[in-house]
């Protein structure tokens, strides 16, 4: 056997209920050739004994003597890793036969791809399948996420990346204890190192009460808004300076609306600054500028109010702060509007149906209601 290309890294803790399931998905990949870091931070139900019953030589087990939290033990791990590409994995998830085989051959052929993702099926906790989820399909889209939505492009536990890049960063920021992917996605970025995302479900992410995703939603929520807030300051995107609880809750309308109304101007000013940004970084023809437009119109627009006085409101300054930027960007003629508003209802109609899927088919919240959520 030839000296692996991949290190698979998982950290555990008190995995016990899923361990074996996700441990099988990982050995039975059809690409074989692989190292595979377990880190068990100081569990105290059967995590360890799970993992020792495989008796597989492509295990490593690394048994913590305390629990040193999820960030700190990534960054161990990867220390350790030698290899020319890592895999990340959650101890509660499942990866499908042909993840590593299709991720691996996807690097290979696209060089200048640091970090690819896969799109995955959503399975509770009796692994029923309840939904699924598609991530942005080229680096462009990404960008758009990271840049407008202050988002994770690509999902944490079905991530691939190049080793010596990720490593070149510092690794994980142990300051950030649930939203450390977020971060180094935003620093990933700062390096130009493009990302994206097969777009096939080569992945099974679980959903359940338990996991820490869920009881400690707030302080991962306010781990993602650091996270972006820092991403913003530190690369001096703003010309004019902004107040704290603005910054503090730039990934949606949402967090300004429940947060801090008042901010609602300033952060309209920074979406259209970042827009301008993204329209700078990423060079657009006329059709595809209409589009992220249109796109940008719908994302600010709430998929909850809390407080409906604001509805009209953000409506009517949505719609000004979108017309400048048509001006700034497009030539405003008969052909560019209607192309623009096919598009607008085009986007409004994927996230109607979106928020159809996710309320009355399965049970589970939009990803921007949740910021986050658990990537």
């Amino acid at each position: 056997m030839t000296e692996p290309h991949l290190t698979v890294l998982m950290t555990v803790y008190n995995g016990e209920p899923y361990l074996k399931q996700a441990v099988a998905s990982i050995l039975n990949q059809t690409y074989k050739k692989f190292n595979f870091y377990i880190l068990d931070n100081a569990s105290s139900d059967d995590s360890t004994k799970i993992i020792k019953s495989f008796n597989d030589k492509r295990i490593k087990l690394i048994k913590l003597s305390s629990d040193i939290g999820q960030t700190r033990a990534l960054n161990l791990g990867l220390k350790m890793i030698k290899t020319k590409y890592t895999a990340r994995m959650d101890a509660d998830d499942i990866a499908l036969p042909t993840r590593f085989e299709k991720q691996i051959k996807y690097l290979m052929n696209n060089p200048n791809v640091s970090i690819v993702g896969t799109n995955h099926f959503i399975i509770d906790k009796n692994n029923k399948k309840i939904g699924f989820y598609n991530w942005p399909k080229t680096n462009q889209k990404c960008g758009f996420s990271i840049i407008i939505k202050g988002q994770t492009p690509v999902g944490h536990p079905m991530v691939m990346f190049k080793t010596k890049e990720i490593v070149k960063l510092g690794g994980y920021k142990t300051n950030f204890k649930f939203g450390q992917d977020l971060d180094l996605w935003f620093r990933s970025f700062e390096k130009n190192y493009e990302f994206n995302n097969i777009q096939q479900k080569l992945f099974k992410f679980r959903k359940a009460d338990t996991q820490g995703s869920n009881v400690y939603l707030n302080e991962q929520t306010n781990d993602g808004n650091n996270a972006y807030a820092d991403f913003i300051k530190r690369n001096n995107f703003l010309d004019r300076v902004y107040s704290d609880s603005v910054l503090m809750n730039l990934r949606h309308i949402n967090n300004i609306i429940n947060n801090a109304p008042d901010e609602l101007n300033s952060f309209l000013e920074i979406k259209v600054d970042l827009l301008q940004l993204f329209f700078s970084k990423y060079p657009l023809d006329n059709k595809r500028k209409l589009s992220y437009i249109a796109k940008f119109w719908v994302y600010l627009l709430p998929t909850v109010i809390y407080k409906p006085i604001y509805i009209f409101k953000v409506i009517l300054k949505n719609m000004k702060v979108c017309f400048i930027i048509l001006k700034k960007n497009i030539r405003l003629n008969v052909y560019n509007f209607i192309y623009y508003f096919l598009m607008l209802f085009y986007f409004c109609f994927i996230e109607v149906n979106k928020m159809a899927f996710y309320y009355y088919y399965s049970n589970i919240k939009p990803r921007r209601m949740v910021n986050n959520f658990r990537y």
